[in-house]
């Protein structure tokens, strides 16, 4: 995975200061971080044109597997906020989603 113009430092900036301006303190673990997300690291990555390139990158279990690869680009004015290429493969996703079905008759 390869990371181009990505704000890191920007992100983790903005993110503790605003951690710092609740009170009381943020509970990282009851938050929900979807609106930090929204209103600061996405604007950032796209003021960046950050681009991200994934050679291969494989994630594997006992019963499912996934392969991805592409080039994206961070584009505000796109449809879904990237534009470029990518494959992903999917293998065992039946059993996978037998195994969720399981869990969630289970509780």
């Amino acid at each position: 995975m390869h990371l181009e113009q990505f704000p890191i430092r920007q992100i983790l900036t903005s993110v503790l200061r605003e951690t710092e301006n609740h009170s009381p303190p943020v509970d990282p673990v009851d938050n929900d971080f979807s609106a930090p997300l929204q209103l600061m690291v996405l604007p950032l990555i796209n003021a960046n044109q950050t681009r991200l390139r994934l050679e291969e990158l494989m994630l594997r279990s006992s019963i499912a597997a996934l392969t991805a690869s592409g080039n994206l680009s961070a584009v505000k004015d796109s449809a879904l906020g990237v534009v470029g290429n990518a494959r992903l493969e999917f293998a065992g996703l039946d059993k996978l989603i037998a195994v969720a079905a399981r869990q969630a008759v289970s509780g």
